[in-house]
């Protein structure tokens, strides 16, 4: 807790309440990130004026007595609170000239996503160690894992047929935004109706679930016709995405089989 609002680069964070120190005391994860985007996940429920805050140090060469001769450039990592439920941005912390960020929630949430995102790269290293302070109940998370599945198929010149993907989220967050692409553009295939690309919003997906999305095609070349089909989603300030190719091989051939007929007479 503090004394004001938010975090304060001059007088730090005021006061401190030793008893609610006390309580949170095992509610901190140390952990490490790399570089240029990357993301760590953690979930919890927040209330009405909660924070969370980040940390994590500058790095020298040590140097026994003496003062370290080597210093390297600050990493740049930032801090975002998201709304689960809506995947909106509830606040972030990405100042790039200090080592401590701090998201606070303006009102109650039965469960948030804090990102620690990392910006651009890291100075003599490619990961960075850090500590993040949460609210009590607050786990680890993977983050949303999109995953896309499309069988086979066999299909003769000029059959329309239709062919269905399985799209899933495989992660332990909701990934939100989902896409499910078809492009059939020069492949061999066309799809019913006419589309260059048919883009299919199936909104957002809980962790685990899986959903069947459907196209109706039309093989207009023989031989093998392949496609790629992908799921994207946008959640918590990231893209995630799945892929398949669908592949319509030829049917085999239909075969006369002619049996002698025996003439008696």
């Amino acid at each position: 807790p503090t004394s004001s609002a938010q975090w304060n680069s001059t007088f730090g964070c005021g006061y401190v309440d030793l008893l609610h120190l006390d309580y949170h005391r095992n509610d901190y994860f140390s952990s490490t990130i790399g570089e240029s985007g990357a993301q760590k996940f953690y979930r919890g429920a927040m209330f009405n004026k909660d924070k969370a805050t980040l940390v994590w140090e500058r790095r020298v060469v040590y140097n026994n007595a003496s003062v370290p001769g080597t210093v390297y450039a600050l990493s740049d990592l930032d801090l975002y609170l998201y709304n689960d439920a809506t995947n909106g941005l509830i606040d972030s912390s990405t100042d790039a000239n200090d080592n401590v960020e701090q998201v606070r929630a303006g009102a109650d949430y039965s469960q948030v996503v804090i990102v620690v995102q990392s910006s651009g790269t890291f100075a003599g290293t490619n990961t960075e160690t850090y500590a993040l302070a949460t609210e009590e109940g607050f786990v680890s998370s993977v983050g949303p894992l999109v995953s896309l599945s499309i069988a086979d198929t066999k299909r003769n010149l000029g059959e329309t047929f239709a062919v269905s993907a399985i799209v899933r989220n495989d992660g332990d967050l909701r990934a939100h935004n989902v896409i499910v692409a078809l492009n059939p553009s020069g492949s061999g295939l066309s799809m019913l109706p006419s589309l260059e690309s048919a883009g299919l919003e199936i909104g957002a997906l809980a962790p685990g679930e899986a959903r069947v999305v459907t196209w109706m095609l039309r093989k207009d070349k023989g031989g093998e016709a392949s496609a790629l089909v992908t799921a994207t989603s946008f959640s918590y300030g990231g893209f995630y995405r799945g892929e398949s190719t669908l592949r319509v091989l030829p049917s085999a051939p239909v075969r006369q089989v002619f049996l002698p007929i025996a003439v008696s007479g």
